[in-house]
């Protein structure tokens, strides 16, 4: 769905940690901050699986915003085209301590924008925002990423290789066999049930919740970014 608010269009948490978990968050407007998701103060949910496309926001924070003390898991989303004015079109974190693992990041104003925060990020794909990486300071853990414009490359297990997306003119962001980002993960979150828990997607052509393609299922610990699924085509 989409609308438009002063903050938190999509998703508005406040003191709370839910799961949010499976949604297409997407064309939702802000016009102060956090147009996707917003995260207040002593707020850490699950925020797994999502698809978050063209949001926007007048200042910061268009797909997601975190504040405070939150410390959320953000894993296995797809994060693309959201564009703030001020500085995180995909992620901005004011404050706090996420976790972002397996996330996919593309074509967003910029990628992940860090103010005061300590993040930790791992076997994410961050492609062709116009930052990809911004004040990630040398506090946070950034290892076994995809980094388009070359950010820590060579370093703590990062590369900067084009990921092969299968076909992201049609927002089809699985990868491609020959992609770099499968076999580069780090295996982190093998005990995480949570994360670790059946994607939206399936290979079975006879459920409602069919997939648009055929693939088959990637562990994520294999692979880099958000999607699980790998091009069989």
């Amino acid at each position: 769905g989409h609308g438009e608010s002063l903050g938190g269009t999509g998703i508005y948490c406040s003191e709370s940690s839910p799961l949010v978990a499976y949604n297409e968050i997407v064309r939702n407007d802000s016009e102060l901050s956090a147009g996707g998701i917003y995260c207040s103060p002593t707020s850490s949910p699950y925020i797994l699986g999502n698809r978050i496309f063209d949001n926007s926001a007048a200042m910061y924070g268009a797909g997601i915003y975190l504040t405070g003390d939150s410390s959320p898991v953000i894993a296995r989303n797809v994060i693309v085209r959201n564009k703030a004015v001020l500085g995180g079109g995909g992620i901005y974190i004011a404050q706090g301590h996420p976790l972002i693992t397996n996330n996919t990041i593309v074509d967003n104003s910029d990628g992940i924008h860090n103010s005061a925060g300590v993040p930790i990020i791992y076997n994410c794909i961050l492609w062709g925002n116009g930052d990809d990486l911004v004040e990630v300071s040398s506090m946070s853990l950034l290892t076994f990423c995809d980094i388009g414009d070359g950010d820590s490359a060579g370093f703590m297990g990062n590369i900067s290789q084009d990921p092969l997306f299968k076909d992201p003119y049609w927002d089809d962001y699985r990868l491609r066999p020959q992609s770099p980002c499968v076999d580069a993960a780090a295996n982190i979150l093998s005990n995480n049930a949570r994360i670790n828990s059946p994607p939206i997607y399936t290979i079975d052509d006879e459920a409602e919740s069919a997939p648009l393609f055929r693939c088959q299922r990637l562990d994520m610990q294999r692979a880099l970014g958000a999607d699980e699924m790998l091009d069989t085509d």
